[in-house]
């Protein structure tokens, strides 16, 4: 089996799509093809931070959601808003740094 098929979190870009149309509609909305939006959904690839702002406005996925190991370096401005989670410190696995 495939590795790929293993994988079948939901997560907020997943959920989003399924309340919008679909795949298609989506991938139309955010101006890519939906073979790019299902590796997202699939986490193959990461969301690209040039179309994070994109999905943002047309499906209501927050920033952070979509990069979730590196939001608060790419868009600092978010930190600290309504609803944010806590930016990741310099100690935190998710940095990618290891002690």
């Amino acid at each position: 089996m495939p590795y790929y098929c293993l994988m079948s979190a939901i997560t907020p870009l997943s959920e989003a799509i399924a309340a919008n149309g679909g795949l298609s509609a989506c991938a139309r909305m955010v101006g890519v093809r939906p073979p790019t939006m299902h590796q997202w959904i699939k986490g193959l690839r990461p969301v690209p931070p040039r179309r994070c702002y994109a999905i943002e406005s047309a499906l209501a996925v927050r920033r952070w959601d979509l990069r979730p190991d590196d939001w608060h370096l790419i868009w600092p401005e978010l930190v600290g808003t309504e609803g944010a989670p806590p930016a990741p410190g310099p100690d935190s696995p998710s940095t990618g740094e290891q002690p």
